[in-house]
Formats: C-alpha cells, sequence, structure tokens
C-alpha cells in the first residue's frame, strides 16, 4: 500500500465515521434536513481529506529525503535533521544506526586496503619473479650443449607453463583495477600471434603439434600486450585439446584459432568462457578453466568481441572480432577515450543523441590530445518498443534503484569510470551526482546508448592541448 494512503488510512476511516454520525443525528433532529446538508459534509470531508492527505505525502517525502540524505553522508547535520523531523525519542535510534553506519564502512574500508594491498603484493610478486624466471631461461640457452635433448625440453616446457600462469595472476590481479595502464597504438595482429605461439614453442615442440598459420598482415589499434595475453590464452587452450594440429587464420580484422580436437558437449558451450570452467579434460593436461575466462574479460576492454564459431569434431574455432578502433569518429577516424571525463548533460535531437562532456582524449595517429568541453554525437538511435529496451537506457543504483528519462538526467552530472563500446551500443559505468534543491548526492550509474549509425565529435580547436610523454 502507498505511505500516504497507510499513513491517511485512520483520517479517512475517522472522516468517514463522522460523515455518518452527522448524517445520523442530522436525520433524527429531521429527515427532511438530510437533503440539504449532505452534499456540505461530502465536500467537508473530500476538502479536509485532501489537505491531510497532501500535507502527510509532503512530510513522507520530507522523511525519505532526509533518510536518504542520512545513509548517503551519514553525517551529524543529516541525523540531526532526522531528529527535528522525527522527534527526540528517535535520537539513540539514530546514533545507534549511525554508529553501526560508520562501523560497517570502516569494515569495508579496511577490507578494501587490504584487497589493494594484496592486489598490489601479486603484482610486484609476478613482476619479480619473472626475473629468475627469465634467468632461468637464458641460462638454459646457454648451456643447452650440457643437456639432453629430452632433459632441456622439459625444463622449457617447465618454464613456459610456470610463464603463464605468472601471466594470469598477473592480469587476474589487474581485472578490478580501475586503471590498467593501456598502451594504445596501432599494431600489427600477426606480430602479436607470432608473439604469443612463440611462448608456447616447448609445449608445441613436447606436444608434436603442427601449427597451421594463414594471416595476413592487418593493423588494428589496440594494446599490443593485451591482445597478444587474450591470443596466448586462446592458443593455450588449443593446445591443451588439439588432435596435433592448430589451424590460424583470419578474414580482415577477424582471427580464428582452431584446433582439431574433439567438439565441447553442447551443455557446456554457453559455459566455456566462465570463471573456472574446465570442461571434460582429459587426465594428462590439466585445466584451471582462467585462460578463456580472463580472454573474455580483457577483451571486452578492449573493444573485441570472441565466441565460438565452429563447434564439431575437428574442428573446434574460437573466433576474434578485432574491431580494435573503441570509438571512431566521423569524419577524421580519430580514436577517442572518455575514462574518467564528466558527462554535463545529454540531449536528444530527433533521432540522434547529444552528450556534452567536460574533456576527453583523441588518439591521432602519434599524437595525444586533451580536449575541453566537446560534444559527442551518436547518429540513428534504435528504438525498440519497450521501456527496458529505450535507445538511451540510464540506471540509478542503490536501495532505491531507478531507471531515468533523458528529461530528469538534467539534474546530474555523471564522472565516468569504465566505458565500453561495441557494435551499436556504448556503455558508461561511474558516478551519478545529482544537484538538487542545494544539496549533492552521489549514485553508482550506469547509461547504455543503443545506436546504428556513426559516432560524431564536435569541439573548438582552440580547446584542444597535445599531451607529451
Amino acid at each position: 500500500m502507498n505511505s500516504t494512503l497507510k499513513d491517511g488510512l485512520v483520517w479517512i476511516i475517522g472522516f468517514l465515521c463522522l460523515d455518518l454520525l452527522f448524517i445520523f443525528l442530522i436525520y433524527l433532529i429531521g429527515p427532511d434536513l438530510i437533503d440539504n446538508f449532505i452534499i456540505f459534509i461530502l465536500l467537508f470531508t473530500v476538502l479536509a481529506l485532501l489537505f491531510i492527505l497532501k500535507t502527510i505525502k509532503n512530510k513522507n517525502e520530507k522523511r525519505k529525503e532526509l533518510l536518504e540524505d542520512f545513509l548517503i553522508k551519514n553525517s551529524f547535520m543529516s541525523k540531526d535533521s532526522l531528529v527535528n523531523e522525527f522527534g527526540n525519542d528517535y535520537e539513540k535510534i539514530f546514533e545507534d544506526f549511525q554508529t553501526a553506519i560508520k562501523l560497517k564502512d570502516q569494515r569495508l574500508e579496511d577490507s578494501r586496503a587490504k584487497l589493494i594491498s594484496y592486489r598490489n603484493f601479486i603484482e610486484m610478486w609476478a613482476h619479480e619473479i619473472k626475473t629468475p624466471l627469465a634467468f632461468a631461461n637464458l641460462f638454459l640457452e646457454n648451456h643447452k650443449n650440457d643437456f639432453d635433448r629430452e632433459s632441456l625440453d622439459k625444463l622449457s616446457l617447465a618454464n613456459t607453463n610456470i610463464e603463464n600462469y605468472i601471466n594470469q595472476i598477473l592480469y587476474y590481479a589487474r581485472l578490478d583495477s580501475n586503471k590498467k595502464d593501456y598502451k594504445m597504438e596501432e599494431v600489427f595482429v600477426k606480430d602479436c600471434l607470432d608473439e604469443a605461439i612463440k611462448a608456447y614453442y616447448p609445449l608445441i615442440a613436447e606436444e608434436g603439434i603442427i601449427i597451421k598459420e594463414d594471416v595476413s598482415e592487418v593493423k588494428i589499434f589496440t594494446d599490443k600486450n593485451t591482445l597478444t595475453f587474450i591470443i596466448s590464452q586462446i592458443i593455450s587452450n588449443a593446445i591443451k585439446y588439439c588432435d596435433g594440429v592448430i589451424n590460424i587464420s583470419n578474414k580482415g580484422k577477424n582471427l580464428y584459432i582452431g584446433n582439431n580436437g574433439p567438439k565441447v558437449a553442447s551443455q557446456d558451450l554457453a559455459f566455456i568462457f566462465e570463471k573456472s570452467f574446465s570442461g571434460e579434460v582429459d587426465k594428462i593436461h590439466k585445466s584451471t578453466g582462467m585462460g578463456l575466462y580472463l580472454a573474455k574479460l580483457y577483451s571486452k576492454d578492449l573493444a573485441i568481441d570472441i565466441e565460438v564459431v565452429d563447434n564439431s569434431d575437428g574442428n573446434f574455432v574460437i573466433g576474434l572480432r578485432l574491431w580494435g578502433d573503441f570509438m571512431i569518429l566521423i569524419p577524421y577516424k580519430e580514436v577517442l577515450s572518455l575514462h574518467d571525463s564528466k558527462i554535463l548533460s545529454i540531449k536528444r535531437n530527433k533521432n540522434n543523441l547529444e552528450i556534452s562532456l567536460a574533456n576527453m582524449v583523441i588518439f591521432e595517429n602519434s599524437k595525444t590530445l586533451a580536449i575541453d568541453s566537446p560534444k559527442i554525437i551518436c547518429h540513428d538511435l534504435i528504438d525498440i518498443e519497450t521501456n527496458m529496451d529505450y535507445p538511451v537506457r540510464i540506471k540509478v543504483f542503490g536501495k532505491n534503484a531507478k531507471n531515468l528519462t533523458i528529461d530528469e538526467f538534467k539534474d546530474y552530472t555523471f564522472d565516468i569510470l569504465e566505458e565500453a563500446y561495441g557494435r551499436g551500443l556504448i556503455h558508461f559505468y561511474g558516478i551519478g551526482n545529482l544537484h538538487k534543491d542545494g544539496r549533492l548526492s552521489d549514485y553508482d550509474m550506469s547509461l547504455d546508448i543503443f545506436y546504428r549509425g556513426e559516432i560524431e565529435a564536435v569541439w573548438d580547436m582552440k580547446d584542444q592541448v597535445e599531451i607529451k610523454g
């Protein structure tokens, strides 16, 4: 039941009882007077109830705002406002509640600090352990004549496996990091592929695997190290399950890595990119199930589509659609990043969406440009006939999660913490800042834009500065 009606139910019942009592008394005094008075009684009752319900509604809305402010800020001022509203007999309750919230926040902050410390330690350990590993590889290379071939291959294979597991640990530790230090540049896909294959030479030789490679020279704009890691995890998976042959080819910016091993069971296919999923692994090759999981997550970061394109006996193929262009602009084909930018406003103009930003970064050839006050225009929005799939979906998270319309967003600004771009979809996640009645409130927020056209950026040339170094 609506809180206003619930709180006003006693008044409604009371007035109805009084109305019946007055009508009954009037009837006792003179039945012929009822017709003259009943209209005035009912009119007074309706007006009185409307006034009372409006007052209750305003009071409830004020209490709701004060409670939300208290839960978000947990300050003494917000607590005092609540006590003034509810009465001094509630002061102890709010003080206890405030203490409980602070204890919970402190525990969360302590846990967060420990997790960050643990992640930093893992990253440091992963980097440090590579030094003795590199020394071991160098030692084996310089003293290969001192070992028989079988021993040398086994030692090299052990080093390869250790290095792969270290890379998995390092990339897993970085998953929740807001900034992953991507170095965006133009790279040849074949260079990344060759580097990934080279790391597995000892394992490939040990297993007697044949690599059939037919990849043309294709350039994309991406992070070379991360793309190499993604490819290496797919190759590692292919090595585990192949029956002696791995096929690698491309069609334009689509890269296909397949093997002639058995197909994945149909009930397992939907889960192969899930964390720790290993499927029906044979007893010789043990799998952690982390490789494809990490490949999937980092592919999403780099706007790369990864999926199984063929699942048949003797031909299991994983495809990478290497768009590698993040958000491409017309007409100049620059690449932009909106990470850490602020959305000031969004406005729909017919079938286009205009996003006003505080700043953005453009990657143009070998230059990196910082731009103030740009506008991004998404052309040809996709209108779907349901509210859930509205072409601009704005969601506020929290205790009272809700969807906002473009008009309701006018009271907000949006700090972008994460961004992802795909075919026909832009996804932002960050902090929404609500500016209302002189108060500022922060909420977790996401913004999804569905479009089928192109992305255009508009800015004043005098507002751009080159970032060097």
